[in-house]
């Protein structure tokens, strides 16, 4: 004759474990983004990856180059937030578009002020630094309760190039990440001021993520 579990230990059971479901602590966009340059450091790490997307020598030696770079643990943490009325500002990107619907208008303004923008200051090193970036692109999705907004972070190493990840807000808090190494010379990542002067003209607002 089998034994019945006390219908109160069942319930303590219960309890207990939704207890540890709700303790478990969310990862912030910084963790969430830290995941992806983990990533994109094993894809320009592995000659196999890179020789899988791309027979080109040129490619090979671009990617040899980045992973020279030390992406163990950034140096700082940089917020490159859009202007909340990103279409004013973007008017000339937008020129041509006014038969679009809002929708699709919110889609472009998404994809300038994020990956797009990231890979269009790429493409001031040549099509191949712009190829090599495409290849070495790592993303993810989530959910993140505690942040609100498109936002990309920008990640400076000491030793390396630096990684920009494009945080894009979907519906009930989930999140869409996607990382980039940012490898145009003409950038410079050694300060936030350099930063900001940067992006000044894209109307980013620059802040230091803790």
């Amino acid at each position: 004759m089998k034994k019945r579990i006390p219908a109160a230990l069942l319930a303590l059971a219960l309890i207990l474990s939704l207890c540890a479901c709700g303790g478990a602590k969310e990862k912030s966009l910084k963790e969430q983004g830290l995941e992806v340059t983990a990533l994109m450091e094993e894809m320009v790490n592995s000659e196999a990856y890179i020789q899988y997307h791309t027979g080109s020598p040129a490619l090979a030696e671009i990617a040899a180059g980045i992973a020279e770079g030390d992406y163990s643990a950034p140096a700082a943490v940089y917020s490159l937030t859009p202007p909340e009325d990103a279409a004013g500002v973007w008017d000339a990107s937008l020129h041509g578009l006014d038969g679009l619907s809002a929708a699709l208008k919110d889609v472009i303004l998404r994809k300038t002020l994020g990956p797009a923008l990231i890979q269009q200051i790429n493409a001031m090193s040549g099509a191949e630094t712009l190829a090599l970036s495409a290849v070495c692109t790592a993303g993810k999705t989530f959910v993140c309760r505690e942040a609100a907004g498109d936002v990309i972070y920008l990640y400076v190493y000491e030793s390396g190039f630096p990684i920009a990840v494009s945080f894009s807000e979907g519906e009930d808090k989930s999140f869409s990440a996607s990382g980039t190494f940012l490898l145009s010379e003409q950038f410079d990542a050694s300060s936030q001021e350099s930063i900001a002067s940067f992006f000044a003209e894209y109307g980013m607002t620059v802040g230091v993520v803790s």
